[in-house]
């Protein structure tokens, strides 16, 4: 089993067997690091003339590695990789090798540092390409995270910040500069036609509302990165003046408690309610997943949002989700801005 450390590379001497685009990525990372670095290759890309390293031969660079701290093989013949690989480890020095399964000792990462953060990834050489833009999205989310905390008096809520999926720390985010939003509230779901679905709406949203900050919030618990109470809480504790829309079919439990636990917080919330007759013919049959009914030949099941599960239940009925309608979100914007 492997265990992950941060090593100082300065003054360190690093060996590097090889000179094309790795190797380059390789030395590049070391020299940032303050390490001296001995390379051998029979061909460099160009770019190593740039570089302060040391070219030398190949029994050089193996005695060199007596004094080494690291060992990296980046040739393109994996049977002189492993070769490097074997005779660093004589010499006690750990090894890598840009080939998988060569009995390496390590892998560098790709590192982002600052004062109070180290970030590092690598997949095992499984998707090297992916490692940058990986620890990015992680510093960039970090970042968000530092400026959320700093703002909380109630740091207990931290860890409730920390499970904020990416569109709730956004809208965090960017609602500390419009201090108003608006929230709908819908059932929710984990499709992705849902979950764009949801995005057009707020999109819409922000349009119309320039001054507000919007987004969706899934009341069912297993689609739920917060409860609602939390996001209540969060909510106080940035002084944001939030107005909650309920979009579900009727008065039911969700919508009730969901109300409840609004007021206790002395925020704004309207329900707005969609008729599901209106996306069937005459000669056809609603279906409501809230009121399950007999299947019919003419069967018309009708849906807040996609959703695969309603599907798979009622195979043999046309499916409407409503979001999909343009006049259902213009209307719901119709009715936001009037009780705005």
């Amino acid at each position: 089993m492997r265990v992950c450390l941060d090593i100082e590379f300065q003054d360190a001497i690093v060996c590097i067997l090889g000179g094309g685009k790795v190797a380059l990525r390789k030395a590049k990372q070391f020299i940032e690091a303050g390490a001296t670095i001995y390379i051998h290759s029979i061909q460099y890309e160009p770019e190593f003339n740039t570089l302060h390293i040391n070219k030398v031969d190949k029994d050089t660079l193996i005695h060199t590695l007596a004094k080494a701290k690291l060992a990296i093989a980046c040739t393109n013949n994996e049977s002189v990789n492993k070769e490097f690989i074997q005779t660093a480890r004589k010499h006690h020095v750990l090894a890598m090798s840009c080939n998988k399964n060569q009995e390496q000792d390590t892998f560098s990462t790709v590192t982002k540092r600052d004062k109070h953060l180290v970030l590092s990834c690598h997949t095992n050489g499984s998707f090297p390409v992916a490692n940058q833009n990986i620890v990015n999205d992680w510093k960039a989310r970090l970042e968000i995270l530092e400026t959320l905390r700093n703002k909380l008096q109630d740091h207990a809520l931290c860890h409730d910040l920390v499970n904020l999926d990416d569109q709730h720390l956004c809208f965090f985010q960017e609602v500390l500069q419009t201090k108003q939003a608006i929230i709908y509230l819908l059932h929710g779901n984990s499709s992705l036609k849902a979950r764009i679905q949801c995005q057009n709406l707020i999109q819409r949203s922000k349009a119309k509302f320039e001054e507000y900050t919007s987004t969706t919030f899934f009341l069912a618990k297993k689609y739920q990165d917060i409860d609602l109470e939390t996001l209540c809480k969060l909510l106080q504790e940035f002084h944001i003046k939030p107005h909650f829309v309920f979009l579900f079919w009727q008065q039911g439990r969700y919508v009730m408690q969901g109300a409840q636990t609004i007021n206790r917080f002395g925020f704004d919330h309207q329900h707005i309610q969609i008729n599901p007759n209106q996306f069937i013919k005459e000669s056809e049959t609603l279906i409501m997943h809230t009121k399950p009914t007999s299947r019919t030949q003419n069967a018309v099941l009708v849906s807040m949002l996609d959703s695969p599960f309603l599907r798979s239940q009622y195979p043999d009925a046309r499916f409407v989700s409503c979001l999909d309608d343009t006049k259902v979100i213009e209307r719901i914007l119709y009715e936001v801005n009037s009780a705005l």
